[in-house]
């Protein structure tokens, strides 16, 4: 066994890390309000993100903006009380508005920075990514799996979906002041007759929700002849994607245990071979920045990995813990 090496050995190299190659990226855009609201009282900061990305890694990745509307963003309204029309019409209004804000930036940075121009690949919606022929099979394969389980290492599938929505729910439930669904310290649903059928029904809107991330995260999608399967995520409050994260690993390591005795455990699990990279670039506001510094809480799943690095440009800065999800 090799001694460890001294500081003054160590000292003695001095290696630069180049990345090269990495996946295409993509930087999803959630259509909600709070994101709207957060463009529109930060100008400047998309364009900031986008560039900030594409200068940050290797110069060979390309970069689509996702604008993550339709049914993605609406089934997680739905789980918070929203009728399915009233749901679909705030997120295709929202979607809308933060549409027309990144086609101004990708514009003027066509103009401004053409080297970085030829990196952009443009703009995809839900609709696009959920017609990617091998995120459709993901999606559908985990919801048969779901409802199909039978012995214990399939079962890990339902557990870790019921958990992700659980901690989905109580985080939206302490933001809006609503009641939980869920029996404290369990997972199964409150036990209340009257209202068991609105809280079974928010409990499918928020898991078809997760259903239809999951499925996206795990094999990414096609545009323009380039598949996009490294997610940069933007964000003010990285708790639910580092819950989605963990969920995500848990499949993983759930779908590593199981033979392929069907077609959709087949799938999945040709899913989950490739390793693809999530990162998140949380936004700190001012009086957090101007704090002094914590370890940042993460939540892991199996295998999971973090790497800090920080970025600062004229008034927005973040902090970024890059997850590499594995196997």
């Amino acid at each position: 066994m090799s001694p460890p090496l001294s500081k003054a050995t160590a000292a003695q190299w001095n290696i630069a890390r180049v990345a090269l190659v990495t996946g295409n990226m993509y930087l999803p855009l959630c259509c909600k309000p709070k994101m709207l609201t957060l463009l529109k009282a930060q100008p400047g900061l998309l364009e900031h993100t986008i560039r900030s990305i594409l200068r940050t890694d290797a110069s060979d990745s390309n970069l689509v903006v996702f604008i993550a509307d339709g049914d993605v963003m609406a089934q997680a309204q739905i789980a918070t009380g929203k009728t399915r029309k009233s749901a679909l019409q705030k997120v295709a209004h929202v979607s809308l508005e933060i549409t027309e804000m990144v086609q101004k930036v990708i514009a003027k940075i066509k103009r401004e920075s053409p080297k970085l121009a030829q990196r952009l690949a443009g703009v995809v919606h839900w609709k696009d990514v959920a017609a990617d022929r091998l995120c459709a099979v993901a999606i559908n394969s985990l919801r048969r799996c779901l409802r199909s389980a039978s012995t214990d290492d399939e079962r890990m599938i339902p557990t870790a979906m019921k958990q992700l929505v659980k901690n989905l729910y109580t985080q939206r439930a302490q933001k809006c002041g609503l009641s939980n669904i869920f029996e404290e310290g369990s997972l199964e649903l409150v036990s209340d007759p009257k209202n068991a059928h609105k809280n079974q029904k928010r409990y499918t809107a928020l898991e078809e929700a997760c259903i239809l991330e999951l499925g996206s995260i795990m094999t990414g999608f096609e545009h323009g002849g380039r598949r996009f399967t490294e997610m940069r995520y933007l964000n003010t409050d990285p708790r639910g994607m580092s819950y989605i994260s963990a969920a995500l690993q848990e499949i993983r390591f759930a779908l590593a245990l199981m033979p392929a005795k069907n077609n959709d455990i087949l799938n999945l699990k040709l899913s989950c071979t490739e390793t693809h990279g999530l990162v998140l670039l949380n936004l700190r506001t001012e009086a957090k920045q101007e704090a002094p510094r914590k370890k940042t809480e993460i939540l892991r799943g199996h295998g999971a990995t973090e790497e800090k690095y920080s970025h600062e440009m004229k008034d927005h800065s973040w902090e970024s813990p890059k997850r590499v999800l594995r196997l």
